[in-house]
Parts: C-alpha cells; sequence; structure tokens
C-alpha cells in the first residue's frame, strides 16, 4: 500500500512539473517564437553584420534580451558558433554588457539542458551512449576524477564544443549543484576575451584585438595539451 502511494505521489509529481514545463514552453514559444526562427536562422548563417543588425535594431532592454537569448540558443543547439554572436554584441553594447548578457545565456542555456535531460532524456541519454561519446574523454573523467573540475577543464579545451558539455555531463554523476558552479566559475574566461576582443574592434584597436585573441589561444592550447596531467594534479577528489 505504501510503496502504492509513493509511486502514485511520483506519478503525480512528474506530471505536475510536465505539465508546468509544457504551459511554459507554450507561452514562450507564442511570445517568442518568430524571434526564435529568426535567431536560429541567423545563427546558422553566421553573418556578424546581419546579426549586429538584428540586435541594434532593438531597444536597449530587448537587445540585452535577445544577446541573452542568442546565447542560450548556442547551448541548446550544441554546434552553432559562440564567437560571432559575442563579438557582435562587444560591437553594439560594449564589452562588458555584452560579456554579462553573454555569460548568463551561456550559463542559462547549459542548465536548461543538464536539467532537461536529467528530467526527460532518457532516450537521449541512452541514443548517446550508443554513439562516439560513449566513450568520451569527459565521460571518463567526470566518472573518475572531481567532476566540478573536470566540466571547468572541458570549457577550455578544444575539439569540444561547448553545447556538448551538459549533454555528455547529465549522464555521469555529477549534482545539479556542482554543475552549475563548474559552469559558472570556468565559463567566462573564453566569453570575457570575446567581448574584450569584440570591444577593442569597435574602437579600431586591432593590436589588442589580436592581442586578446592571442591570450585566449595559449590559455586554450595549453589546458588542451596538458588537460590529462592538470586532471591529474589538481582534478582528485579531497
Amino acid at each position: 500500500m505504501a510503496e502504492n502511494v509513493r509511486k502514485l505521489k511520483k506519478s503525480t509529481i512528474i506530471i505536475s512539473v510536465t505539465t508546468v514545463i509544457l504551459l511554459v514552453a507554450l507561452l514562450l514559444y507564442k511570445a517568442f517564437g518568430t524571434q526564435v526562427m529568426e535567431i536560429v536562422s541567423m545563427l546558422q548563417r553566421g553573418d556578424r553584420d546581419e546579426i549586429m543588425g538584428y540586435l541594434a535594431s532593438q531597444d536597449s532592454v530587448s537587445g540585452y534580451f535577445y544577446l541573452f537569448l542568442l546565447s542560450l540558443i548556442q547551448i541548446v543547439s550544441v554546434f552553432l558558433p559562440c564567437l560571432v554572436v559575442q563579438v557582435a554584441g562587444a560591437l553594439i553594447f560594449g564589452w562588458w554588457k555584452a560579456f554579462l548578457s553573454c555569460w548568463a545565456g551561456f550559463v542559462a542555456g547549459n542548465m536548461v539542458v543538464f536539467i532537461g535531460m536529467r528530467m526527460f532524456g532518457k532516450g537521449i541519454s541512452f541514443a548517446f551512449e550508443k554513439t562516439m561519446f560513449k566513450d568520451n574523454w569527459l565521460i571518463r573523467k567526470l566518472n573518475s576524477n572531481n567532476p566540478v573540475f573536470a566540466v571547468a577543464m572541458a570549457c577550455m579545451i578544444p575539439g569540444i564544443p561547448n553545447g556538448i558539455i551538459p549533454y555528455i555531463a547529465a549522464n555521469t554523476a555529477i549534482s545539479t549543484k556542482d554543475f552549475f558552479y563548474a559552469i559558472t566559475f570556468s565559463s567566462w574566461i573564453q566569453v570575457v576575451l570575446n567581448c574584450i576582443a569584440g570591444g577593442f574592434l569597435a574602437q579600431g584597436k586591432f593590436l589588442l584585438v589580436l592581442l586578446a585573441f592571442g591570450i585566449e589561444f595559449v590559455i586554450i592550447y595549453f589546458f588542451g595539451r596538458y588537460k590529462d596531467e592538470i586532471l591529474e594534479r589538481f582534478g582528485k577528489e579531497e
């Protein structure tokens, strides 16, 4: 009897949460569906001038929102480019305002995917396990090392699209809180450097643009080259 009650409560919670999510998704679609489709099309084309024109056509508040939305959609879609949007945002709004919008969107997109996969992604998780991600480096490190440090490292490693990280991490033992901390406190490095480069580009300071990208390249190369050694030395559970 107690078991049946427990199952009923669990089913009720799942149905209630699913209903709320679907209603919110419907409301968001009604409110922003057209804009989202426009944004996805622009991201697929990767035209910086087109993205800049779209953001500039909005007022300041809606412009920040759409920049946030662009960054979120990039993560959900996995492979759409981040660099173009971050540079374009910095050209329009300045580097630090663009950074805050892009960083917030990046973190929000990761959490949407991670939580969604944990709640409703059993079929997708199974598909990932049967593909090239079965023996993925990140999965191995997340299951064998400090998961927070492993996710943070993954944000800095070339060859791992940032959008794929939450999909992979959801298949491991990392907690939602730890994943949030890892993404929040590691992803800002690339985002801020891209936005700073965009800010310098708007001022015509091309040498400083190259310097910003150069610093980012060195950081990415270092973590990519020595990822295993760094995780071995600093990524173990205490």
